[in-house]
């Protein structure tokens, strides 16, 4: 989210972060550590908390200070764990995102195509962020999502810089 997030900074917007990922240990911390890098200000709540309000108070902020973009951080999900999936769906419903984009890891193997096929469903996913291409996977799950799914993959994470995303 933070290369996202930098990758709108440098082209002139302004960005809010919803660190709406209550359910991951430090990923509040991680959301907020890499705000605070950025210069932006990061929207959260406390672990356990409800993720759809949290976005929704993001979405609200942005509104009442001219934010041009909200970006919104979700726990992972399994595609097996239907409980966040359906969180998922909720966060969906209540905030209405212009985007829904999937960001996983390219060395996550076949198991990537499901995940991402079980998510479209549940929430139609409008693009998707394949990282970790500067590791040694073969790449064979970016061919699978291509050639099963009519999802385009927007960019690939090349390294752990903020500028390290690469347009596909």
């Amino acid at each position: 989210m933070a290369k996202i997030a930098n990758m709108f900074i440098t082209n002139g917007f302004t960005c809010v972060m919803s660190a709406s990922d209550t359910f991951r240990a430090a990923a509040i911390e991680q959301t907020t550590f890499h705000a605070d890098k950025l210069g932006i200000r990061v929207v959260k709540g406390a672990y356990g908390s409800d993720p759809a309000s949290i976005a929704f108070d993001a979405i609200a902020h942005a509104k009442a200070h001219n934010v041009d973009v909200v970006l919104m951080d979700s726990a992972g999900r399994q595609e097996t764990n239907k409980s966040l999936v359906e969180e998922l769906k909720k966060m969906s419903r209540v905030t209405k995102p212009d985007m829904k984009i999937f960001i996983g890891e390219s060395i996550a193997g076949n198991s990537l195509l499901d995940q991402v096929k079980v998510l479209n469903e549940a929430v139609s996913i409008d693009g998707i962020i394949l990282t970790k291409l500067d590791c040694d996977a073969k790449g064979g799950n970016t061919i699978s999502l291509l050639s099963e799914l009519s999802i385009p993959i927007l960019f690939f994470g090349i390294g752990e810089k903020y500028n390290d995303l690469m347009p596909y």
